[in-house]
C-alpha cells in the first residue's frame, strides 16, 4: 500500500510540475492548446487518488 502511496504521489509532482510549466508559457503568451487543460484534469484525478489511497492507507 506504501508503495502504491509512493506512486501516486509522484504522478501528482509531475503532473503538477507540468501545470505550472504550461502555466508559465501561457503567462508568456503562448497558446496551450489542451494541455493545461490535460495537465490539470491529471493533477486533479491524481489529487483524487492520493486521497483515496492515503484513506485505505490510514483505514488498515
Amino acid at each position: 500500500m506504501l508503495a502504491l502511496f509512493v506512486v501516486v504521489v509522484s504522478l501528482w509532482v509531475v503532473l503538477a510540475c507540468a501545470t505550472l510549466a504550461i502555466w508559465g508559457g501561457v503567462e508568456r503568451g503562448e497558446l496551450p492548446r489542451g494541455d493545461l487543460v490535460a495537465a490539470l484534469g491529471g493533477t486533479a484525478a491524481c489529487s483524487a487518488g492520493v486521497v483515496t489511497v492515503a484513506a485505505a492507507f490510514a483505514a488498515a
